[in-house]
């Protein structure tokens, strides 16, 4: 059996071109799964959703999507990720298997850059487990790797009877935003080899962390055409920057890391009380009722700018126009990770 779920923003037609991709490779989709054989079915999905949305006159070219799959032999379980789904083991306790990671299906790559940020693994499935492949609400709304995993536990179907099979569930439990479009489909797949087994019994394995490492991350995504970047804390909070911060979080992930500029987003967030206090009536974005507002000089005021500096720089260079950027270390900008 294979499951996936794809969750979309910007539109629907990048959720639903990557599950249909996904559905006309699942004759092939043959267990134990490789790395490779999951790199060649990702690799479709995110042609499919590029020539949907980048085809003249299509209505949702920022149209993008996460998207985990995971494939369910008798003992074992294959899975892969991109995005921010989930993918978790239920067996008494709830298990995160996929680290949640801020790329996305349709975004400009290449099949080496998609391999290189698709997130792989396979770990041993006891007698009677569930496997569940969720969009992010599930985690945010619900989150089954905390106070809720109880509960979570008892809503899934893990009764047991002698030698039963792993089941599987698709989740897309949230109401779709208007700019948010989860799909979720249950595949067929070709049987298990018995003679087949993880080389290291129930550890799971993966590309680049294993289990224990695995946190909840800050993830982001653009909005309103590029305008707007949109971040997902791990707890459920979501904020949102206009175009000036926007463009500085780009500088930073261009002039850092990308993981530096998440880190400094976080730490903006955080900063925005002392912001408001410090520089009253700020420019901020326009925000729906649950979104937080962050403002270009938090960003610089994460990295150890002074007040007065960022919202010099902010005036003078972010918010002076589309193609403004500036020379961060030139400014004494370093990311809170770097301190």
């Amino acid at each position: 059996m294979a499951l996936v779920v794809a969750d979309g923003h910007n539109g629907r037609e990048s959720s639903g071109e990557a599950v249909a991709a996904v559905a006309r490779r699942v004759g092939g989709l043959r267990f134990p799964s490789s790395v490779d054989l999951f790199i060649d079915v990702f690799w479709d999905a995110q042609e499919a959703v590029r020539n949907a949305t980048q085809r003249p006159g299509a209505p949702n070219p920022e149209s993008r999507t996460a998207l985990a799959l995971a494939v369910i032999g008798d003992t074992e379980v294959f899975w892969a990720s991109m995005g921010d789904g989930d993918v978790f083991l239920c067996d008494r306790t709830i298990e995160p298997l996929s680290p949640r990671r801020s790329y996305f299906l349709g975004w400009p790559m290449t099949r080496a850059e998609l391999a290189d940020r698709l997130e792989t693994g396979n770990t041993a499935v006891p007698d009677g487990a569930v496997v569940v492949v969720a969009s992010d609400g599930l985690r945010d709304f619900a989150d089954p790797s905390a106070e809720d995993a109880h509960s979570c536990c008892r809503c899934w179907p893990t009764h047991r009877t002698p030698r039963s099979r792993p089941r599987g569930l698709s989740i897309s439990p949230v109401p779709a935003a208007p700019a948010t479009t989860s799909r979720s489909a249950s595949l067929r797949a070709e049987p298990s080899d018995p003679g087949r087994r993880a080389e290291n019994g129930s550890e799971t394995v993966r590309n680049r962390r294993r289990v224990g490492d695995t946190q909840p991350v800050i993830t982001f995504m653009h909005d309103r055409g590029g305008r707007d970047t949109v971040f997902r804390l791990p707890d459920g909070q979501v904020a949102r920057t206009g175009a000036a911060g926007t463009r500085c979080f780009r500088d930073i992930s261009a002039q850092f890391s990308e993981d530096d500029a998440l880190t400094t987003a976080e730490a903006a967030i955080a900063l925005m009380p002392q912001i408001d206090r410090e520089t009253p009536g700020i420019r901020r974005p326009q925000v729906a009722g649950h979104e937080i507002a962050v403002v270009t000089e938090a960003f610089l005021v994460a990295a150890g700018l002074s007040h007065d500096r960022a919202h010099e720089l902010a005036q003078r260079v972010y918010r002076s126009g589309k193609t403004a950027t500036a020379n961060l270390p030139s400014f004494g900008f370093r990311p809170p990770c770097r301190w």
